[in-house]
Parts: structure tokens; sequence; C-alpha cells
């Protein structure tokens, strides 16, 4: 009797101690850099990246945007690498019409191996 009311004080301490989980809500999306905007008119700069599933001609493009120079170099080397990337942004969730679809500000961007 002892033994199951340790197990079950274990277990309810173990829920209470890991807490609610953290929900993701970003918009990933992965493919090609096919078209990137840098506007040197606004400060900070800000590089606006569209990214396609597939090499052109496609239906929809999914864009995002960033001031960070860091970010702004790695995702331009990659476009010039034809490299495909993972990008997150900070959308909510991802856009699913339309030609173009918001991914927000870039949170993330990793180059997928083939």
């Amino acid at each position: 009797m002892k033994t199951r009311k340790l197990l079950i004080l274990l277990a309810l301490a173990a829920m209470v101690l890991a807490g609610p989980g953290q929900a993701r809500s970003d918009c990933a999306q992965g493919g090609l850099i096919i078209y990137s905007y840098i506007s040197s008119t606004s400060q900070p700069i800000t590089a606006f990246f569209f990214l396609a599933e597939s090499a052109p001609p496609n239906n929809w493009y999914y864009y995002c945007k960033t001031s960070d120079p860091d970010m702004i170099r790695y995702l331009a080397t990659a476009q010039a690498g034809n490299a495909v990337m993972s990008i997150a942004g900070n959308a909510a969730s991802c856009p699913s019409t339309g030609a173009t679809r918001n991914m927000g500000v870039v949170k993330s961007a990793n180059c997928r191996t083939h």
C-alpha cells in the first residue's frame, strides 16, 4: 500500500514539475530562396527573401524578412549557392492561400542536406 501511494505521489510530482509544454506556433518552410530584396532606404536595413518548394515556376511563394545583418548575409549566400533551406518565421501559422504567403520575421534558418 505504501509503495502504491509513493508511486502515485512521484507521478503527480513529475507532472507538476514538468509544467505545461511550450507550444510552437512558428511558420517553418523549406525550399530554395528564389528571390531577395534588400531595402537600403530603411534603417535598419530590411531584407525580404522569397522561398519556393521547388525551382520556378511556382503557383505560390513564402516570404520572410529580417533586419539581422548576419542572417541577411547567410540567406543571401544560400540563395547564391542554390542551397535548399529550412526557414522558420514568427508568423502564428503558415498561410495556405494566396500567391505570396507571409512567414513573418526570420527566427532561424538552416541549410538542409539533400
